[in-house]
């Protein structure tokens, strides 16, 4: 079981933003695995799987690899992260069977965490599943990053989280949060990241 866990490989397409939203979860025999669908049906928060500006539940930026690795609730192992065809390491965090988060370490502590199930949510109820309307509704008009594929948005409201979209190609070209919001994809990872 060990073997299998080291050996996790976490592909993901990453844009200049750092966001990815291709997640596919290998294990050293090459199965993959995908994520749960998300429910349509509005949850309450959990407080224990808040996202705030610096964390998603108990995982929390700067924190060193050790004491995350030792979080309780979590099935916590090292993993790889494909970042731009480079190898990057990472805690992937599991709660019953889920892969609920993947952390990435600077100097062997947390620097970024992509938040990958519905679970964790913010206060307003932000989650993965919640479409660009609903983002705009809770925080205004996004600023838009795009690369590799990938789009993504930030909001002055919400500072220390990035929203990412499943892949919609026509928004590639010339991307604006108006364009965003009139095709209206659906949140796949949820980054929190340093805020300076």
């Amino acid at each position: 079981m060990s073997r299998l866990l080291t050996n996790l490989t976490i592909t993901m397409a990453a844009v200049a933003a750092g966001c990815g939203v291709e997640h596919k979860i290998h294990s050293a025999s090459g199965a993959a695995s995908t994520r749960s669908v998300v429910p349509k049906v509005a949850t309450p928060v959990d407080q224990a799987f808040l996202i705030e500006r610096d964390s998603a539940g108990p995982i929390r930026l700067g924190m060193p690899r050790e004491k995350a690795a030792k979080l309780g609730g979590f099935t916590v192992s090292p993993a790889t992260l494909r970042l731009e065809g480079k190898a990057a390491p990472v805690l992937r965090f599991e709660h019953s069977g889920e892969v609920l988060a993947v952390a990435e370490m600077t100097s062997d502590r947390l620097s970024r965490i992509r938040v990958l199930n519905p679970r964790f949510a913010t206060s307003e109820g932000v989650r993965v599943g919640t479409t660009a309307r609903e983002l705009e509704k809770q925080y205004g008009p996004g600023k838009v990053f795009t690369g590799k594929g990938t789009v993504c948005a930030a909001f002055r409201k919400a500072p220390g989280r990035v929203f990412c979209f499943r892949s919609v190609p026509d928004l590639l070209v010339k991307p604006d949060w108006k364009k965003v919001a009139a095709r209206n994809p659906v949140v796949e990872v949820i980054q929190v990241v340093l805020v300076k």
